[in-house]
This record gives structure tokens, sequence and C-alpha cells, in this order.
């Protein structure tokens, strides 16, 4: 198990500082969190900032910073020809955004993060479909909004609407709506691998 922070900040010249650093072990109480009704996953966590002992201060982290949690693959199947000095495979298992946190006490600190969907609920569109097929609706809202698409389900619901300031991800909902109300299928929306699904 891993997790990586990494933020970008501005020097004295205005150049661009990344700092990325592995803070596993200042870290715990990882939940990760999702559900068929939601857009995205939420991630949360524990950090440990003492600002009395040496080896952990320094720690806490900023808003906006980014988040990598990753698992060491498994590996019950190795054999004894393999060498215990081969290096763990990480799998990633989240990546967002922090985009808050709580403190308690001196010490302890608690962040919420998620995942890149968030910026779907954030950005407004005006489009507007004229009986093109669902799938064809959300390839044109993603392609028009620079949002990563992956695998898409062949919705053919035909869509018939004007969507006016609404969040991307409320347009993308809504298709979906339409599309189990006429068919019965209900359909999930993630983001895995830097990509909607």
């Amino acid at each position: 198990m891993k997790l990586q922070y990494t933020n970008v900040t501005k020097d004295k010249d205005g150049n661009d500082v990344t700092e990325t650093r592995e803070i596993t072990a200042y870290t715990n109480n990882y939940e990760r969190s999702d559900g068929i009704d939601t857009l995205g996953q939420e991630f949360t966590f524990d950090l440990v900032d003492n600002p009395f002992d040496f080896n952990m201060m320094g720690q806490q982290l900023t808003i906006g910073g980014k988040i990598e949690f990753s698992n060491t693959v498994s590996n019950n199947n190795k054999s004894a020809t393999v060498s215990l000095t081969e290096d763990a495979t990480e799998t990633p298992v989240f990546n967002g955004i922090i985009v808050a946190e709580k403190q308690s006490g001196s010490n302890k600190y608690s962040y919420t993060c998620f995942d890149y969907c968030f910026y779907l609920n954030k950005s407004e569109v005006e489009i507007q479909f004229n009986g093109v097929s669902g799938l064809d609706a959300i390839q044109k809202l993603c392609k028009e909004n620079d949002v990563p698409l992956g695998n898409v389900a062949d919705i053919k619901t035909k869509i018939k609407k004007v969507y006016q300031g609404q969040p991307v991800s409320d347009v993308i909902k809504d298709i979906l709506k339409q599309a189990t109300d006429e068919t019965g299928n209900k359909y999930r929306l993630e983001y895995r691998d830097g990509k909607i699904h």
C-alpha cells in the first residue's frame, strides 16, 4: 500500500515547483466510497503532523494537492525460483484531488478527496441534442468539454433536449436517467485510469 502526495506551487520567480512525496507512514483510516447515484469516488484519510516532533512535523497537505493511493498486487503465486528482492508492483486504486481538511487536536488532520469526476460537477455547459442516441450525446458532450472518455454502453435512447448552464455531470446523469426510464437498464458512471467510463 502506498499513498503519494503531489502539489505544484510557484517559487519567488514565478516558476512552477512540483513537490512529490510519499506520505504512507504518516497516514491511516483510509476509506473509499462511491455509489450508483453519485458521480465519482470519495477518498478520506487521516494524517499526523506533530509540531513538537522533528520527525513528524511539516506533513500537512494543501487543498488542491493531488493524491494517488495504490496497493501492492497480490503475489501469492511466487515460486521458489523468483527473487525475493523483486520490486512489488503497485496498482492505482484512487487518483484525485484534496478538497477539504479538518483538524482534530494539535496533530491530527482528516482529508477528503474526490477523483477527477469532481470537476464535472463544476463545469457548466450549454448544449442541445436533436434526437441523437444517448451514446452520441455523451460522446459529443465529452468531446466538446475535453473530458477523456473510455468505454460507454451503446445507449440507443433518443435524446432531444436543451441544456443551459448545467454542470457536465448533471447532463450525463440526465441522459442516463432518460435511458433508464425508457429501457429499465441501470447505468453506472465511473472514473478509471484517467477516463470516464
